[in-house]
């Protein structure tokens, strides 16, 4: 709720990080490739010279908010990144691969609660089943996807999947049924493979979340405006200590998008 009234009521303004605008670039490339697929007419991928150079473009529209070092740094490790899932992804495809949406931005509701969001991607599968798709330029840590226990919440982007089963289930209301979320790593592994982790979304898990999103909007509504109170929350150190916004940089969110 902390959050919320600094960002969506007083709008106090913070820069990205250099991380998450790598993210944006590498988000923006993938979306890129599948949206060019989508539009000719043997559904065949872009070669991968023109997938980096996506990217590339990307990333050169942000280049004000970089240093000129750190500006090559992530150039070039995009490219090769980039260069190498290509390679292990896209040079044999199996299945159909235009059966996907990416890039959806979806507004709906659940209980009253607004919800939006935006899915990297979604694949359709037989019998209205989906799955959803979110891609990070992070290294996997299993922590990221661990199940809720009595004292938290379960991980970060298995929370964000459970969301986004959700969030597209009400916006295609007994429709499609999202049975499974995958955190698809762009990062290789040292072995110079990818991981790429799925997930059964399972009605627990589900119901554990939407508990959670009816709580923290009930706050909300009655303007109880409290923070989580852990060490390392910007907004609670903002509040508490009156740190300078320009510190405003919540990694755990970026790294959603990332």
């Amino acid at each position: 709720p902390l959050q919320f009234f600094y960002e969506y009521i007083l709008k106090i303004p913070s820069l990205p990080s250099v991380n998450a605008l790598y993210g944006n670039a590498v988000h923006e490339a993938l979306q890129k490739l599948f949206s060019t697929m989508l539009v000719t007419s043997d559904k065949k991928f872009p070669d991968k010279k023109t997938f980096l150079h996506f990217f590339e473009r990307a990333l050169q529209r942000q280049y004000g908010l970089f240093t000129e070092r750190t500006y090559a740094q992530f150039l070039e490790r995009g490219t090769e990144n980039l260069s190498q899932y290509y390679d292990q992804n896209f040079q044999s495809i199996t299945g159909n691969p235009s059966a996907v949406k990416v890039e959806a931005t979806l507004n709906t509701e659940y209980k009253n609660i607004p919800l939006q969001g935006k899915i990297d991607k979604i694949i359709f599968k037989e019998n209205n089943v989906a799955q959803v798709v979110d891609y990070k330029t992070g290294k996997y840590k299993s922590t990221d996807i661990a199940k809720p226990t009595e004292k938290n919440g379960g991980g970060k982007y298995l929370r964000q999947l459970i969301f986004y089963k959700i969030l597209y289930e009400n916006y295609r209301a007994q429709i499609i049924t999202v049975e499974r979320g995958i955190v698809d790593y762009v990062e290789p592994k040292s072995n110079g493979g990818f991981d790429k982790k799925e997930i059964v979304l399972e009605e627990a898990l589900v119901q554990r979340v939407q508990k959670d999103m009816v709580d923290v909007w009930q706050k909300i509504q009655n303007h109880e405006f409290a923070g989580c109170g852990k060490p390392d929350c910007a907004w609670c150190s903002f509040f508490t200590q009156n740190e300078s916004v320009t510190a405003l940089v919540d990694e755990d969110v970026e790294s959603l998008d990332d």
